[in-house]
């Protein structure tokens, strides 16, 4: 399934649940599909062009797929997340519990706003 199509299924649902449109792991604010809301700005901080601003959203599996295929419940919605594209590409399969120290450490080093 693709990310458009993924983000169109429970993208909403995702941001009921949670109450905003913002990236789960690093809090930057997301553009609301549909809106007329656009990404950006950017900026260059420390060798990485990152937005200042709003960024696209993408629908991330807390527990990525390839643990939780067995069970048969990676697109169950209590894991599912919203997030904005780097952090997303940062994660890739690993464990929350090990991504999220090395996200916050990044956000500090490069990015602002971060999630507290």
């Amino acid at each position: 399934m693709s990310h458009n199509s993924f983000l169109q299924r429970y993208g909403e649902r995702i941001a009921a649940r949670d109450g905003v449109w913002k990236c789960h792991y690093c809090g930057i604010g997301l553009v609301v599909p549909g809106s007329a809301d656009v990404p950006g700005p950017y900026a260059r901080i420390g060798g990485y062009t990152v937005s200042i601003g709003l960024e696209r959203p993408v629908v991330d599996h807390v527990t990525p797929q390839q643990r939780r295929f067995w069970l048969k419940e990676t697109h169950q919605l209590d894991n599912l997340v919203l997030a904005c594209r780097m952090c997303n590409a940062r994660k890739k399969a690993k464990p929350y519990e090990r991504f999220m120290p090395e996200i916050t450490r990044w956000c500090h080093e490069h990015r602002y706003p971060v999630k507290v």
